[in-house]
């Protein structure tokens, strides 16, 4: 089913036309509260194309009450999942004539003012992908730039609060980053989908295709940047530690946790620095969420 709502589609300036790709498959509650958040600008036009890929109808229920004009829909399945929604949306954009498309997941909302920063960054630096800042809600902190570290085990490193704050003082609204991080309000020119292609969807049908799609892009030599004055907040209070060893033992295999096996694995194959060697850095990357699991079990039995 494709996306409708390009009829009522205004530039969001005279180089852009806007679309925001969202993959819904659960908490609609949130995903309202991130369209809401788009609002937060000085007139900047944009269609958001949410695609449901839920096994329940609670968005369509609330499209067909609410009628947002700005709102495009598409109906998937749960085979999809974030990935094949992901991509989905973008076939869909780049079908309709986007010149720039938003990844932006239903848990992250725009301050006010971001996206008119976001959008100007973006036309001043064409052929890059421009982000906002991350504050992530539940730990009051800013994330702004990151960078990976495969050899250890690392696929995320980031640089929280400090850094932000330097480049804020001496005025720069933009700094390169090595990696940007997930689906969060990055805006990509359509051009770029042409000269590396879009998500894997075979291969990491719902983690670790964003980092493998940032890295493809750093290889074909596209600036990643971060616009240090725009802030989107990352709303993680759904997402939970488990509690007992039996559902972590449990994620390691679940393709619904970003600490899954074969898409890790999947993705180290492709990225670890040292050909063949790639299974040292998928076992030290899950020592590592093992160490991170036994430190939680401890603060909550203190």
């Amino acid at each position: 089913m494709p996306g409708t709502g390009w009829n009522r589609f205004e530039p969001a300036t005279p180089e852009m036309k806007l679309s925001v790709v969202i993959p819904y498959y659960s908490d609609l509650e949130q995903t309202v509260r991130c369209l809401e958040s788009l609002k937060n600008s000085n007139g900047i036009e944009y269609i958001a194309t949410v695609v449901d890929h839920s096994p329940a109808k609670e968005f369509i229920a609330w499209q067909t009450e609410n009628k947002a004009p700005n709102v495009s829909f598409i109906r998937g399945d749960t085979t999809m999942w974030w990935t094949g929604a992901t991509n989905a949306g973008i076939r869909d954009a780049l079908a309709a004539g986007s010149s720039h498309i938003m990844l932006l997941n239903h848990d992250c909302y725009f301050r006010p003012g971001a996206l008119d920063e976001l959008v100007q960054l973006s036309n001043d630096h064409p052929n890059s992908i421009v982000a906002p800042v991350q504050y992530h809600l539940e730990t009051e902190k800013y994330y702004s730039t990151a960078r990976t570290c495969f050899l250890l085990g690392f696929p995320t490193i980031t640089f929280p609060d400090l850094w932000h704050q330097f480049a804020s003082v001496r005025n720069r609204r933009i700094a390169h980053t090595k990696l940007i991080l997930g689906g969060r309000g990055s805006i990509v020119p359509a051009e770029i989908f042409s000269a590396v292609g879009l998500f894997d969807e075979v291969a990491l049908p719902h983690y670790g295709a964003d980092h493998d799609f940032y890295l493809r892009c750093r290889k074909h030599g596209i600036p990643l940047l971060v616009a240090t004055n725009a802030i989107v907040d990352v709303d993680g209070t759904k997402t939970s530690v488990p509690e007992t060893f039996a559902p972590f033992l449990s994620s390691l295999k679940d393709r619904k946790s970003h600490r899954n096996t074969k898409e890790l694995t999947a993705l180290y194959k492709r990225n670890y620095p040292i050909p063949g060697l790639y299974y040292l850095g998928v076992a030290l990357n899950l020592m590592r969420y093992f160490a991170i699991y036994v430190v939680h079990r401890i603060a909550r039995l203190t």
